[in-house]
């Protein structure tokens, strides 16, 4: 009967039909933004306890040890190579740096 209601009186209100384009808005929202902005912030707190000694990889595939850290400098020796890279470029840090030597 209440749906025969509906229809005879022009159909739901209007905020009501645009209650699943917010809902699917709020789920792609936690789906994505809210894991992207984790990994962002791991990646800031990795990236700022870089330290002498850690072995590390850059975004563009270079390993190395670094031998020096300035505010966003950060110096790494590859080989017989030593290079400058941003600190924001550092991709990851990997076992066998001074952390790991410690523990």
């Amino acid at each position: 009967m209440a749906s025969i209601a509906l229809l005879q009186t022009g159909g739901l209100a209007p905020y009501v039909q645009f209650l699943p384009m917010v809902v699917i808005l709020v789920i792609f929202y936690v789906l994505v933004f809210v894991p992207q902005a984790r990994q962002r912030k791991q990646h800031r707190a990795m990236t700022a306890s870089l330290a002498k000694g850690d072995q590390v990889v850059t975004m563009g595939g270079l390993v190395g040890e670094v031998v020096g850290v300035r505010d966003d400098v950060v110096t790494l020796r590859t080989g017989q190579a030593v290079v400058a890279v941003e600190r924001e470029r550092i991709a990851r840090r990997t076992s066998g740096g001074a952390k790991a030597k410690q523990g």
